[in-house]
């Protein structure tokens, strides 16, 4: 996979959160996903299509999320309610909208975020899939993402 089309995702976490969301993030050292760890409890992922194909997923749990979602909204929030996903997606949206802006390919569509809730079943992944750790003061959370370019004829 071209780092490339990492790095943008990269910066983005770094601006958004440390912007709207009120939680600086500190990066762990990425790595191969092979096998779908059954660690988080809700996820965020978004589709690209177009001169750059594949997924973006921020992957954390219930309390991560809350307090995510509580930095966004600038009060705390206590119950882990659909505000609080419609947050996390906003926040996966707003990520990946910066993002876009700073891929060097054109043409590239993305979908609204879908949130899926619950331990996933332990089960193959896509080869290509790097997963970067996202350390921060209110819990952890992963950025997973499998992209490639489109070859151009």
């Amino acid at each position: 996979m071209n780092v490339a089309l990492i790095n943008p995702f990269l910066v983005a976490i770094h601006g958004v959160f440390d912007t709207m969301v009120h939680v600086p993030v500190k990066l762990g050292k990425p790595i191969l996903k092979r096998v779908q760890e059954p660690s988080f409890i809700v996820s965020a992922t978004i589709m690209l299509s177009g001169s750059v194909n594949g997924t973006v997923a921020l992957r954390l749990s219930q309390r991560t999320a809350l307090a995510l979602a509580s930095g966004l909204a600038g009060v705390e929030l206590k119950i882990f309610d659909d505000d609080c996903l419609d947050a996390i997606g906003e926040i996966a949206s707003i990520v990946s909208g910066s993002a876009k802006k700073e891929l060097s390919a054109q043409h590239t569509n993305i979908s609204i975020p879908k949130i899926n809730l619950g331990i996933p079943k332990r089960e193959e992944t896509v080869p290509a899939t790097i997963v970067i750790p996202c350390l921060t003061k209110v819990g952890d959370f992963a950025l997973e993402v499998s992209l490639s370019e489109t070859l151009k004829t």
